[in-house]
């Protein structure tokens, strides 16, 4: 409510007598007061910031006073800044980016007076620095790197984010050894970023053998096959040895193994010089007692570690088979027809 003195303020219009009337001496009526705006100085946004993939902002809101108010309200109306966020406009790399902010509350026994204008920033976010963690491949022998982007792991990648080592870019790259092993020295030149988030990330452009242990190596996997038709007679069991078979050149001895022409072994998937052969192994196993015709049985031996040797190369460089495998025949058993003498019976 609103009043006024209104005493010997008043203009008689027309025809109006004002000795007609007891005049009044106070005016009232509704009124309304609205609040009066202040605004917040001092606050700043710690910046630039690192991309981080989101839009928070921190604030600095250390030195943050009101801004308009009121002397006569200095004492019960205080900025509260527990609750203050800011934003920026937008997630990605950018320069001069608005930062919104907001929950700056005013406290006190006369802050229902004032409106608080929430104040904006400006600020920066900056690429992020990624490292090349791994680059790996299976053993071949050379020291070139791998050409595929998926062979170059990533740190500090942010989420899900698509980035990675364009790899057809890279030049003078080399691994420091060709074995398989982990932590290799790697060399690379023109190192850089693809995908379609590489914009908000940066990398060294080179890999140093001498600092950058960062190669993987890992084993190439080899098979075994069981060759040259190992053979044995019917005998009703699975069994392939020196006492179960008994057909040339097998005869007595089971499997052949060794480095010979006539070997039973061989060694699949070696790289270049590298050769192996299978040493210590006679036994084999067929998967059905049954003839089922000429190479068409399959055989499998049991291999461990030991039982390759390496003329050339390293066995670490390879992933070892457990077993070999391979086409076998099972012939037909001659049978021996019984002699009748005599047969009798009564009239």
């Amino acid at each position: 409510t609103i009043s006024s003195d209104i005493s010997g303020r008043l203009t008689a219009t027309g025809t109006t007598n004002f000795s007609n009337y007891i005049l009044p001496t106070t005016a009232t009526g509704v009124g309304t007061i609205t609040r009066r705006s202040i605004s917040i100085n001092g606050v700043t946004a710690v910046t630039p910031k690192v991309y981080d993939g989101t839009t928070l902002a921190t604030l600095n809101s250390g030195s943050a006073s009101l801004v308009g108010l009121l002397g006569a309200d200095a004492t019960t109306v205080s900025l509260d800044t527990g609750g203050s966020t800011g934003n920026y406009s937008q997630a990605v790399v950018g320069t001069n980016l608005t930062i919104t902010t907001a929950g700056f509350a005013l406290t006190g026994t006369n802050a229902e007076n004032y409106a608080l204008t929430q104040p904006t920033l400006t600020g920066d976010i900056t690429p992020r620095t990624l490292t090349v963690t791994r680059v790996t491949k299976v053993y071949d022998s050379l020291t070139a790197l791998p050409t595929a982007n998926s062979a170059y792991t990533l740190g500090n990648v942010v989420g899900s984010d698509q980035v990675y080592v364009n790899a057809a870019a890279v030049t003078g790259g080399s691994y420091a050894s060709p074995n398989a092993a982990t932590g290799i020295g790697v060399t690379a030149n023109n190192v850089t970023l693809g995908g379609s988030m590489a914009f908000n990330y940066q990398i060294a452009p080179t890999l140093s053998s001498a600092s950058d242990f960062v190669g993987v190596i890992t084993p190439k996997a080899l098979t075994v096959s069981i060759i040259n038709n190992p053979t044995k007679t019917y005998d009703a069991t699975t069994g392939f040895n020196s006492t179960t078979d008994n057909t040339s050149p097998n005869t007595g001895i089971g499997l052949i193994d060794g480095n010979g022409g006539t070997t039973n072994y061989q060694v699949n998937g070696l790289i270049g010089t590298d050769a192996a052969y299978i040493t210590g192994q006679s036994v084999g196993t067929y998967a059905s007692v049954n003839v089922l015709g000429s190479g068409l049985s399959t055989m499998s031996a049991a291999l461990t570690g030991s039982n390759f040797t390496f003329t050339t190369g390293l066995s670490s460089n390879y992933s070892l088979p457990t077993a070999a495998s391979g086409a076998a025949t099972i012939t037909p058993r001659s049978l021996v027809s019984a002699n009748i003498t005599q047969v009798t019976k009564v009239y």
